[in-house]
């Protein structure tokens, strides 16, 4: 039996369709005649370059509470501190 090349966007094409609410899986590779291992390994791939091409927001850093205290801490030590607000 001769395997045929299936091209990237048909393998995309499979697995968007696959996601319609009346398709059963395992039928559906037995019509295109894909193992479903196959299929599955398909499907992650697609779905990983999907989340890969989502726009991340890196979140700004947040100081933590440790960190604020020590530069408080350190501020009392130096010479010339009051503590008092100017």
């Amino acid at each position: 039996m001769l395997k045929k090349k299936i091209s990237n966007e048909e393998k995309v094409k499979f697995v968007v369709r696959s996601f319609q609410k009346d398709v059963v899986i395992t039928k559906f590779c037995i019509e295109h005649a894909i193992p479903r291992s196959t299929f599955y390994r398909w499907k992650k791939l697609v779905i990983a370059s999907l989340a890969s091409a989502m726009p991340t927001h890196k979140k700004k850093q947040r100081r933590d509470s440790a960190s604020r205290a020590h530069k408080t801490d350190t501020a009392y030590k130096q010479p010339g501190y009051s503590g008092r607000i100017k």
